[in-house]
């Protein structure tokens, strides 16, 4: 009788043990998770800036070749479009004509870019003319296939050929981004202007970002 009281306490004992152990890995488990979770949010941290803009190569209306490093030191206003756009393009240009204009004594110490999403027919001929009929500090730059890819990757916008086009091979509309990027002295990211913005509210944000800077 004894002796099955004995194996029943030792069972008990040892179930006991058995318990414990599993509770002491499970909390083991969860702290290793925990770590684990801290350690991809420290990963994942990031300063809030987007990343947008970089090095390009290409070719402004006049022939020029340009590059990234040929606008250091000046503010960029970036605004990606074809000339044969209907209406978003040639609104969008005309307000920035009239931003240069209202920009005063800030006016010397901005660029606006105008880059094509659409280089098969947006030579530098046809950008050159197209280019004549606004401000002239705005600058229009094509290239070929690759280089337009590339700057469009780096500023991350859309341009691609809308499925509702004819059978013309010549005659077509291309669908793209609407936003303008703002640029730093350095090519760093700033700001964006959407759409609908209105030329005095753009250039009260211009005035304040370089005030701001200087």
């Amino acid at each position: 009788m004894q002796s099955r009281h004995v194996y029943f306490y030792l069972f008990i004992v040892v179930l006991i043990i058995i318990i414990g152990l599993g509770f002491h890995g499970f909390l083991s488990d969860k702290d290793r998770n925990q770590d684990n979770q801290v350690i991809t949010i420290k990963k994942t941290t990031t300063s809030g800036t987007p990343s947008i803009g970089g090095s390009f190569r290409l070719i402004n209306h006049n022939g020029d070749v340009v590059s990234d490093k040929s606008y250091t030191g000046q503010y960029l206003i970036v605004f990606f479009g074809y000339t044969f756009c209907p209406d978003v393009c040639p609104n969008t240009l005309v307000k920035f004509s009239t931003v240069m204009d209202q920009l005063g004594e800030y006016n010397s110490r901005v660029t606006p870019l105008f880059i094509t999403v659409d280089p098969v027919r947006d030579t530098v001929q046809v950008m050159s003319d197209y280019i004549s009929n606004f401000h002239p500090r705005i600058e229009g730059l094509t290239g070929n296939k690759k280089q337009i890819k590339h700057i469009k990757n780096i500023f991350k916008v859309y341009g691609a050929k809308s499925r509702a086009n004819t059978e013309n091979l010549n005659d077509y509309i291309v669908d793209h981004s609407s936003l303008s990027y703002f640029m730093g002295t350095g090519g760093e990211y700033v700001d964006f202007f959407n759409y609908n913005m209105t030329a005095s509210s753009i250039v009260s944000k211009i005035k304040k970002i370089i005030t701001a800077r200087k």
